[in-house]
């Protein structure tokens, strides 16, 4: 079990550092061309769709990573309104709806996934990628999603953090 969480935190901090190094390369290609564009160089070519791919790309990497470390929305001032029975309850009900949403989720993208690749779609733009380049981020983020939220489900209430 111990090995298996490790592989999880460890795909989680990946996705995560990939996400980082995404954001500095979209960084550095937007300033570089504000810096060219002002020099009189013109535009790269593609940087929109770059940029684009890549705002798509953090969104959805950096989600597991997010929900382990606590560090999304919540509803953390409406639950302390409650006393800790109800609050442990409200929070139970809110995990397993992130699962349910974050498993539909995982089915979903792994049926687009599939079909993207049997039938070769492409993405058009000033480059051409296959859709499935961009479609496997969507299965695995919910996954790894819904990992985390049954194991909310499973550990004991007080383990949790920020409940």
């Amino acid at each position: 079990m111990k090995t298996a969480i490790a592989l999880y935190d460890l795909v989680v901090t990946a996705l995560a550092v990939l996400s980082g190094i995404i954001l500095a390369l979209m960084t550095c290609a937007i300033a570089a061309e504000s810096i060219r564009r002002g020099l009189g160089f013109g535009v790269f070519r593609g940087l929109i769709d770059f940029s684009e791919i890549g705002l798509f790309c953090i969104a959805i990497l950096t989600a597991p990573w997010l929900l382990r470390r606590n560090a999304h929305l919540s509803i953390n001032v409406f639950l302390e309104r409650f006393s800790p029975p109800v609050r442990r309850g409200v929070q139970r009900l809110i995990d397993l709806i992130g699962l349910s949403c974050c498993a539909i989720l995982c089915i979903w993208g792994t049926r687009v996934l599939m079909r993207s690749y049997q039938t070769q779609q492409m993405v058009f733009g000033d480059y051409v990628l296959m859709d499935w380049w961009l479609q496997w981020q969507i299965p695995l983020a919910a996954l790894l999603m819904a990992l985390t939220f049954a194991g909310r489900l499973l550990a004991p209430f007080h383990a949790q953090q920020g409940v």
